[in-house]
């Protein structure tokens, strides 16, 4: 009987004992729990931030890709640009030769015409006596007149019969 005594005695210890290991139980089950829960929180935040940061340099590469097409596109235009600038540039300096060339064609003629009618004139021109030799200054300044008023009045009559106007190309 002595052993029921004991038991009754020994119970509130068992029983205290029970209670620890079921609390500590319970407690390292919501400890587990909460641990469990944190981990899939920050796998979660992981996997969120993982998307995110994908979703960021999937736009920054798109938007890189954007200007550097929008570059390459200014480049051309500029090259364009530049392409026809010079263009014009050599097409005025070609017109620029062209109205030169037609400028020194017709002032060659000119001096052409004009060398030809001096010669003409001088063929055809006969001083008056004593214009030879002229004695004295008044009989020089005559003879000059002279020859003057026969010049114009014969540039005027070759004018009207042997110019005709050069064309120019």
């Amino acid at each position: 009987m002595l052993e029921p005594l004991f038991f009754y005695e020994t119970t509130p210890i068992v029983i205290n004992n029970y209670l620890r290991d079921v609390g500590m139980k319970q407690a390292l089950s919501i400890a587990a729990g909460i641990a469990i829960a944190a981990l899939l929180i920050r796998i979660i935040d992981i996997a969120y931030f993982e998307y995110t940061l994908h979703r960021i340099v999937d736009t920054v590469n798109e938007f890189t890709g954007q200007l550097l097409a929008e570059n390459e596109q200014r480049k051309k235009e500029a090259e364009q640009q530049l392409l026809q600038a010079k263009r014009a540039q050599a097409l005025k300096a070609r017109e620029a030769a062209l109205h030169e060339a037609a400028r020194q064609k017709r002032e060659r003629a000119k001096q052409q015409y004009i060398q030809e009618a001096d010669a003409a004139f001088n063929a055809e021109y006969v001083a008056p006596q004593g214009c030879d030799r002229p004695m004295g200054e008044a009989m020089l300044i005559q003879c000059t007149d002279h020859r003057g008023r026969a010049k114009r009045q014969f540039l005027k009559t070759y004018e009207e019969i042997e110019w005709v106007p050069i064309e120019v190309k």
